[in-house]
């Protein structure tokens, strides 16, 4: 008897921390936004400056349009921080900016046009 509740106590725990992950992934929404860029170098550091962020799920740049297309919590993190970390790596989003010696300090290949 004691074998069959810890069982069935296992199976609920289980079916609980599954339904946990499940409403977790409802949390994430997904935005696209265009950020500059000219290469596959481009593409790197602009999804890893988004990736790197706590509560970014995933970060895909298109080098053809120009759109980094995001899932992030934005429980966790805002997307205005989103933009900023990919401004201070040195490339212009939509609507946040890179300062000039972010833009100064990126690949000869990466200097977009302004």
């Amino acid at each position: 008897m004691k074998k069959n509740l810890t069982l069935i106590l296992l199976f609920f725990l289980f079916l609980n921390s599954a339904s946990a992950q499940i409403f977790n992934n409802k949390k994430y929404i997904e935005e696209a936004f265009e950020v500059l860029g000219n290469c596959d170098m481009c593409k790197k550091k602009i999804q890893n400056a988004a990736i790197k962020l706590r509560g970014v799920k995933k970060a895909i740049w298109s080098t053809e349009k120009q759109i980094l297309t995001i899932k992030y919590n934005p429980e966790k993190i805002s997307l205005e921080k989103i933009k900023q970390s990919i401004a201070d790596d040195g490339y212009d989003t939509d609507d946040i900016k890179a300062t000039q010696e972010a833009y100064d300090n990126l690949h000869y290949c990466c200097k977009y046009k302004r």
